[in-house]
């Protein structure tokens, strides 16, 4: 994907992400992989018609450990049997939970990673082009929310949705387990971009929960054939939202 300059609201002095660590001390911190895999041993996903849905304990912990994918069905996020640590043995029926993945990484990962298989409701396997037709069925902004997911991953951010907070987004510096969310992420239209009587609700809601705002502006090429085969022919720019302390402005000088 093209980049165009990074610009930001907030230079008046240097920026830095915020990365709040959290208090937790039972995890070792992950080793930066993605998860890996033979053409025998992909992992088995069901697309339900609004997610995917990843079932096998070991398939699960396989995904959330590289890469913090996916989301417990019965979890704020980690699924619950990888969090006490329990051994597939110990794995019972109330502990059970699948795996529910966003549409962008479940397609990152059957497409670009080629660690998952997806099959309909009907068992039926989906290829690539097939699952990208349904993804954007379901979700009619799916190849811009794909085009930031990508851009946002090669950046060795992990990416989760951002549905609580109204945005497309959350990043997080290595993981949920590790680091609050940096950045509340909003994917715009190039024609459709945020007013700024938008921004300053957006701002609001950043600050009642310590983070900043990443506005990612996608713009589509003129002419298109094959989306699938031409996601680096999009332009991306960043904007930074930071509101101007003018009590910490002063003080640093």
């Amino acid at each position: 994907m093209q980049t165009n300059k990074t610009k930001s609201n907030s230079n008046l002095t240097l920026f830095t992400p915020n990365f709040k660590r959290k208090r937790i001390s039972q995890f070792k911190t992950p080793h930066d992989i993605l998860p890996t895999c033979t053409l025998e041993d992909q992992v088995q996903g069901l697309f339900t018609g609004f997610t995917v849905e990843v079932r096998n304990p070991e398939h699960i912990r396989r995904l959330y450990d590289a890469g913090c994918f996916g989301k417990g069905s019965k979890s704020r996020s980690c699924p619950e049997f990888i969090k006490q640590k329990l051994s597939f043995d110990e794995f019972n029926d109330e502990l059970s939970e699948s795996l529910l993945l966003d549409l962008e990484e479940a397609f990152f990962l059957a497409h670009f990673l080629k660690v998952i298989q997806i099959e309909d409701i009907n068992g039926i396997l989906l290829n690539s082009d097939q699952i990208f037709e349904k993804f954007i069925k379901v979700k009619p902004n799916f190849v811009e929310n794909l085009v930031a997911y990508l851009y946002l991953r090669a950046k060795n951010w992990i990416v989760r949705s951002g549905t609580k907070f109204g945005a497309n987004f959350l990043i997080y510096k290595k993981g949920l387990r590790f680091f609050h969310a940096s950045f509340i992420v909003f994917v715009d239209l190039q024609e459709e971009a945020h007013q700024p009587k938008d921004i300053k609700g957006i701002q609001r809601i950043a600050e009642t929960s310590d983070k900043d705002v990443l506005l990612l502006e996608i713009s589509r090429p003129k002419e298109m054939e094959n989306i699938l085969q031409n996601l680096d022919k999009f332009t991306l720019s960043e904007n930074i939202i930071k509101r101007f302390n003018y009590s910490a402005f002063v003080q640093s000088k």
